[in-house]
């Protein structure tokens, strides 16, 4: 599964982000995005999974109040630029 793949990496000492992708697709009428945000969150730390970050991104709503497209771009660019040979 999934989870058991990120605490594997998170286990090794890997830098783990979490990309939730497409939240203009989201349906807040279902479950609030933050809501979801905080489920994930919670699974994540009770299967102990430690993670560097948790970023959202949208493509197509660039203006979404909870788009980190920018960031995701940057933590990008840095990782790269510190990452070992």
């Amino acid at each position: 599964s999934n989870l058991m793949f990120a605490k594997s990496l998170s286990d090794w000492g890997k830098p783990l982000y979490l990309i939730v992708n497409q939240i203009d697709k989201h349906r807040d009428d279902e479950l609030t995005l933050a809501s979801y945000l905080n489920d994930v969150k919670k699974a994540f730390a009770q299967w102990k999974i430690t993670y560097k970050g948790l970023l959202c991104t949208s493509l197509k709503v660039q203006d979404h109040p909870y788009n980190q497209w920018e960031t995701l771009k940057s933590l990008i660019g840095e990782l790269i630029s510190h990452r070992e040979p």
